[in-house]
């Protein structure tokens, strides 16, 4: 079930949860007794920010097993047997990562942000602004984004957590220069062994390279799927660059 607004309430130290469907603001109340947005530009503390972050992510199909309502600027879509992951660190986000995501021909997307556990602890503190600035970039489409990972403070693999859902086809949207790399994933072969196929956008890589690694995946693992997606004028952004201005 997907819902467009929730109800929080602020009590003793905890997020009590009282999800409906409500007609005004996704209210929370704080510990003052005022009532706010969680989407307002607030200074929430760290337990705050986590138990948002966590009360979201435990609600998320299909990583969690679950029924219960989440709102739609998080779930766009149900998850069925399928779904695209494309993840990243998306800081920032970019029209780069937007324009893959529009190229892409098939949905369900889902948009895994993760953290880099050996950044300065400052630049970890705001997961929740963070998330909702991610959430608000793709607000007007079908694009769903989870939040789990941004708990973490760890190394995250992707076949650690890819191979633990439970779909029959599991795909993934890289950039080009991710693909050219892939085999250096950990436990790549078993990776690309349960993968269904790869949706690879352009990231200025020389194409004779990328033809090559397409070829010889596809040799190597004739049941992947694997798809060039069209060039685009964004070819050229990096969250990593644009970090450094």
């Amino acid at each position: 079930m997907i819902l467009l607004f929730m109800d929080y309430r602020y009590q003793k130290g905890q997020f009590e949860v009282l999800a409906k469907k409500i007609d005004d603001e996704w209210n929370l109340t704080s510990q003052e007794g005022e009532w706010v947005s969680p989407l307002s530009e607030m200074n929430w503390n760290q337990e705050s920010q986590r138990e948002l972050i966590k009360w979201v992510a435990d609600r998320f199909p299909p990583f969690a097993n679950t029924n219960e309502p989440i709102p739609k600027l998080f779930l766009k879509s149900e998850i069925k047997n399928k779904a695209i992951f494309f993840g990243g660190s998306f800081n920032p986000w970019h029209m780069g990562h937007r324009v893959s995501l529009d190229l892409c021909p098939a949905e369900p997307i889902i948009i895994v942000p993760d953290q880099n556990p050996w950044k300065e602890v400052h630049e970890r503190q705001n997961i929740w602004s963070y998330y909702l600035d991610i959430c608000r970039k793709v607000e007007n489409s079908n694009f769903s984004v989870y939040p789990g990972f941004l708990l973490l403070d760890r190394v995250n693999p992707t076949v650690d957590w890819l191979l633990q859902i439970k779909l029959d086809s599991k795909w993934l949207l890289i950039g080009e220069d991710t693909f050219l790399g892939i085999e250096k994933w950990k436990e790549a072969s078993q990776l690309l062994h349960h993968l269904k196929g790869l949706y690879v956008s352009p990231r200025g890589q020389d194409p004779k390279l990328v033809e090559e690694q397409r070829v010889k995946l596809k040799k190597q693992y004739p049941h992947l799927f694997i798809q060039l997606l069209d060039h685009h004028d964004y070819e050229d952004l990096s969250s990593t660059e644009l970090r450094k201005k």
